[in-house]
């Protein structure tokens, strides 16, 4: 998981629900994660699944300018066996960004 672009985005899915990004203390300083929460609660491992995003929610990352080398690490917060790693997409059309720095 890397730093932010935005301090915020909220992108409307496939599915019409909204899914919010936002970045706590998100600055040029401060790219490092050193927690997450979804929906409020706290996320321990580094990574959300397709289906978290698209039942809509927000996901907030607490930024820092140091990195918290335990948050997200150890075998037990490693993503599921046979994921593979997310290629970027071009933009699609039909879906709305909103949000700035």
């Amino acid at each position: 998981m890397g730093s932010p672009l935005f301090s915020r985005v909220t992108c409307t899915t496939a599915r019409g629900t909204a899914f919010r990004v936002e970045a706590e203390g998100n600055s040029d300083s401060n790219v490092h994660v050193q927690s997450a929460r979804l929906d409020g609660r706290p996320l321990e491992r580094a990574w959300i699944t397709h289906e978290e995003i698209v039942s809509g929610g927000t996901f907030t990352l607490v930024m820092w300018s140091e990195p918290n080398k335990a948050w997200g690490s150890g075998p037990a917060l490693a993503p599921p066996a046979g994921t593979r790693p997310v290629r970027p997409r071009p933009p699609h059309h039909g879906v709305a960004h909103h949000g700035g720095r």
